[in-house]
C-alpha cells in the first residue's frame, strides 16, 4: 500500500466521523424551538458555513477515487446553503445615498465592571466623538472614573450596580424626559430617554439582558427581548434601541422577537459579519456579535463599526444614523 492510499484511508475515516457530528450540530442549531442548551449552537452560523465549504472540498477530493463520497458533497452543499440563508444579508452591504441629512452618532460600550481602564475609554470616546453614549456594566467606580463626560455630555441618566448590570446614557442633546426603568423580576435597569435632536424627538433605550447561562436566565433574557418587541411594535418611527442582548441575530429568540419586526438592524445593513463584538480575549475567528443597535425605518444606519480594545471583554460599537 503506497503513501497516497494511507493518506486517503486516514482522511476518509476521520472525515466520516467528523461530518456525522457536524450534521447533528447543524440540525440542532436550526431547531426553531427555544431551548437554552441548543440555542448556543445557533450562534455560529458563519463558522458552519466555512466548515461546510471545507467538508465539500474534502469530499470532492475523496470522490475522485470513490464515487460514494458524492453524497457527502451534496449534503455539505445543502448545509452551506442552509446557513447562507441566515448569512446572506451580511454578505451584501446596503449602500445609501444620503445627501444633506442630519446625522446622529451613537456609541455603545459594555465596559466590564471589573475593568478599570477608565482613561482608555475616555480617549476612545474623545476620538470617536459620538453624540449619544450608552455605558453598560457600570458600578460606582466606573461612574466616578468617567465623570468628566458630563462636561461634554451635560444630559445624562445613570444607575450604578455591582452585579454587571449598571447602565448610563449620556447625550449632547437635551432630554425631553428620561428615566431608569426596571425590567423583569430581577429589576434590571433599562435607560429610557426622549431626546430633542435639532427639533426632532427621538426615543432611545439602552438595554442589557441577562446572559442565558441557565434556564431561568434564558427565560428572563427572552422576556426582555419580548419587551423590546412590544416597544418596537408601539413605535413606527423615532426609535433607537441599543444594547448587549446576549444573543446573536441567528438565535430562535432573536428571530422571533426582533428580526420578525419592521426594524433596522445596523449590523445587518452594514454587511458586518466577520467582526465579533464578544469576546475580545478570544481569537477573532471565535468571536460573535451580541451587541445590537436597532432603529425604526425613518432612522437609517449609514455607518457601523467596532472600536478598539479598552480592557473589556466587549468591543465598543458605533453607528451613525441619517435622521
Amino acid at each position: 500500500m503506497n503513501l497516497r492510499d494511507n493518506f486517503n484511508r486516514f482522511i476518509t475515516k476521520r472525515a466520516i466521523i467528523l461530518f456525522s457530528i457536524f450534521i447533528i450540530i447543524n440540525i440542532l442549531a436550526n431547531i426553531p424551538s427555544q431551548n437554552h442548551t441548543t440555542e448556543i449552537l445557533s450562534h455560529f452560523k458563519l463558522h458552519y458555513f466555512y466548515i461546510g465549504i471545507i467538508f465539500s472540498i474534502t469530499f470532492l477530493y475523496l470522490s475522485t477515487f470513490n464515487r460514494k463520497f458524492v453524497l457527502g458533497i451534496i449534503v455539505s452543499i445543502l448545509i452551506i446553503l442552509m446557513n447562507f440563508s441566515d448569512l446572506r444579508p451580511y454578505f451584501f452591504q446596503t449602500n445609501y445615498n444620503i445627501i444633506n441629512q442630519n446625522t446622529l452618532k451613537l456609541g455603545l460600550y459594555n465596559v466590564l465592571t471589573s475593568n478599570n481602564k477608565y482613561n482608555i475609554l475616555l480617549e476612545e470616546i474623545k476620538k470617536e466623538n459620538p453624540d449619544i453614549i450608552i455605558l453598560q456594566e457600570v458600578d460606582r467606580y466606573w461612574l466616578l472614573g468617567v465623570s468628566e463626560l458630563k462636561k461634554q455630555y451635560p444630559y445624562y441618566i445613570e444607575q450604578e450596580r455591582d452585579d454587571n448590570f449598571g447602565i448610563a446614557l449620556y447625550s449632547k442633546f437635551p432630554f425631553i424626559n428620561s428615566k431608569i426603568e426596571e425590567w423583569t423580576e430581577y429589576d434590571l435597569p433599562v435607560a429610557n430617554a426622549k431626546i430633542d435632536i435639532n427639533g426632532r424627538e427621538i426615543q432611545i433605550y439602552g438595554v442589557h439582558t441577562l446572559p442565558p447561562l441557565q434556564k431561568e436566565y434564558f427565560l428572563i433574557r427572552n422576556e426582555m427581548l419580548k419587551q423590546i418587541n412590544e416597544i418596537i411594535n408601539n413605535h413606527s418611527k423615532n426609535l433607537i434601541i441599543a444594547g448587549d442582548f446576549n444573543t446573536t441575530a441567528f438565535s430562535p429568540a432573536y428571530k422571533r422577537y426582533i428580526k420578525s419586526t419592521n426594524i433596522n438592524d445596523a449590523q445587518t445593513i452594514s454587511g458586518n459579519i466577520h467582526e465579533g463584538s464578544w469576546n475580545t480575549y478570544h481569537l477573532p475567528i471565535l468571536r460573535i456579535t451580541v451587541e445590537h443597535i436597532l432603529s425604526t425605518r425613518d432612522i437609517t444606519p449609514i455607518e457601523y463599526k467596532q472600536g478598539k480594545f479598552f480592557g473589556s471583554d466587549h468591543f465598543p460599537v458605533f453607528v451613525e444614523f441619517a435622521i
